[in-house]
């Protein structure tokens, strides 16, 4: 039979072992428990950065390929009137060809541009592409050997020590 002074141990015992697991809970959570919505957070916030610099080089490009169009008619024109050379006048042409190199170092730097405008926007189109596959995949919890077998997580997680048999894990944390 327990005593007064005995129960009042057993139930400190086990408030003291409650609290303990509790505790041990938490710190050897895995991480992406703990703050599962946080990349979804990370993921939303980068694709509506994206999608807003998209919208800013579409309002940019049609500007340049304006002024591209434009230095290539400039171009046109100043090819449509060659200048010809004459004997003993060796720099009468001199003007008209810095004008050529001129018109071509313009039409050159716009073309960089627009380019430069384009491959932007691929890899920003491609990566919110990216980002709306992770945040619509759900990866269910199937037998891996390695991370290219989940195809949504991409996060074998392995824990016989070999690596050589795991579970889809839902994220890794990198």
């Amino acid at each position: 039979m327990c005593t007064a002074s005995c129960w009042l141990k057993r139930r400190v015992r086990t408030v003291s072992s409650l609290a303990l697991m509790v505790v041990a809970g938490l710190v050897f959570l895995p991480a992406p428990a703990l703050g599962q919505e946080d990349w979804k957070a990370v993921l939303e916030k980068e694709r509506t950065a994206n999608t807003a610099r998209i919208a800013e080089i579409e309002t940019q490009a049609p500007a340049v390929l304006a002024d591209y169009q434009a230095s290539q008619k400039a171009i046109e024109a100043h090819n449509a009137s060659p200048c010809t050379y004459q004997e003993g006048n060796e720099g009468a042409c001199d003007d008209y060809d810095k004008r050529a190199a001129s018109l071509n170092e313009t039409s050159s730097k716009l073309l960089a541009k627009l380019q430069a405008f384009k491959d932007e926007e691929d890899k920003l189109v491609a990566r919110n592409n990216e980002i709306s596959r992770r945040l619509n995949c759900v990866q269910l919890p199937i037998k891996c050997t390695r991370n290219s077998d989940c195809t949504c997580s991409e996060c074998c997680g392995t824990w016989d020590g070999s690596g050589t048999e795991g579970v889809c894990q839902p994220t890794c944390k990198k």
